[in-house]
C-alpha cells in the first residue's frame, strides 16, 4: 500500500512539473534577459548582450542530471560547428554555485568545449526551469522561440531544432 502511494505521488509530481514547464511563456518571458554569469571554462564573465544578433541555444542543466550528461557530446559537436554559422551554444549549471572544484572536474571529465555558466543569480527561476535539461532556442533578436523540457527525450528534439537553426543561419549568411 505504501509503495503504491509513493508511486502515485511521484507520478502526480512529475505530471505537475511537466505541465508547469510546458505552459506557454508569458509575453514578458519571451525575450532572453541580458545577464552576465561566470564561464567556468575560462573564468571570464559571459554576457548575453555581447551575443545579440546570433541564434542561441541555452541549456539549463546540472552535473547531477543524467539526461543533461547524455546530451553533452551533442552540445560539444553543435558548439564546434555552430560558431561559423553565428549560432551560440551555452550551458547554464543551476546547482554548482558553491561546487566549483567538482564542476571543473566534471568539465574536464566530459571534455566540455562550449561556455558553461554558473547560475549565481537565479536566472533559471526567471525562466521557470523546473525540469532538466530545459532548453531555450533564441532568435537573433533575443526572442525565445521555443522552450523545451523533455528530460531523456531532449537529444532528438535538440538535434531537430539545431538543424532548423542551421538552415536559418545559412540562409541569413547568403
Amino acid at each position: 500500500m505504501q509503495t503504491a502511494r509513493i508511486i502515485t505521488y511521484s507520478l502526480i509530481a512529475f505530471f505537475a512539473a511537466t505541465a508547469l514547464q510546458s505552459a506557454a511563456l508569458k509575453a514578458d518571458d519571451l525575450n532572453l534577459l541580458d545577464f552576465s554569469l561566470k564561464n567556468m571554462l575560462d573564468g571570464t564573465t559571459y554576457t548575453i548582450a555581447d551575443h545579440r544578433g546570433k541564434n542561441m541555444i541555452v541549456v539549463f542543466g546540472s552535473m547531477y542530471c543524467k539526461p543533461c550528461i547524455e546530451i553533452l557530446p551533442l552540445l560539444n559537436k553543435m558548439h564546434d560547428e555552430a560558431a561559423a554559422l553565428d549560432i551560440r551554444v551555452l550551458g547554464v549549471d543551476i546547482d554548482a554555485t558553491t561546487e566549483h572544484e567538482k564542476l571543473n572536474k566534471f568539465i574536464a571529465d566530459h571534455g566540455i568545449r562550449f561556455p558553461l555558466l554558473v547560475d549565481s543569480s537565479s536566472i533559471a527561476k526567471k525562466y521557470k526551469v523546473c525540469m532538466l535539461p530545459t532548453i531555450l532556442f533564441v532568435d537573433p533578436g533575443g526572442k525565445i522561440e521555443k522552450k523545451s523540457a523533455l528530460g531523456s527525450r531532449s537529444h532528438d528534439f535538440l538535434k531537430k531544432e539545431y538543424e532548423r537553426l542551421k538552415t536559418r543561419a545559412a540562409q541569413a549568411n547568403r
